[in-house]
């Protein structure tokens, strides 16, 4: 029984090794096995204010962060603010969401 359970770990470990060294060095192979990272909005890092005010009369700015490579996983930090539209004063900062970029499926 021991030999059997040995002979399974062996060939586990021999293929995450072959999977492994598969993905890094064939070219496309990753992205058209997993999918594509989701593109990146064209606004990164760039405050945009929303067309409409809200309910209050507060203008909404909200901007876009990303935390990683441009080509791989990362996390996207979304980030809102609202101001007053008199003073231009910042009167209320919403919590941030961080969400992680995801994979879309290659057609």
């Amino acid at each position: 029984m021991a030999f059997y359970l040995i002979m399974v770990i062996i060939a586990a470990l021999g293929a995450v090794a072959y999977l492994a060294l598969f993905f890094s060095q064939v070219p496309g192979a990753k992205n058209e096995r997993l999918g594509h990272f989701e593109p990146l909005p064209d606004s990164i890092g760039v405050w945009v204010t929303e067309a409409t005010p809200d309910a209050q009369g507060l203008i909404r700015q909200s901007r876009t962060l990303f935390d990683g490579e441009p080509g791989g996983p990362g996390t996207l930090t979304h980030q809102v603010r609202l101001r007053d539209p008199q003073s231009n004063e910042i009167v209320s900062v919403l919590p941030e969401v961080v969400t992680k970029r995801r994979r879309t499926k290659a057609t």
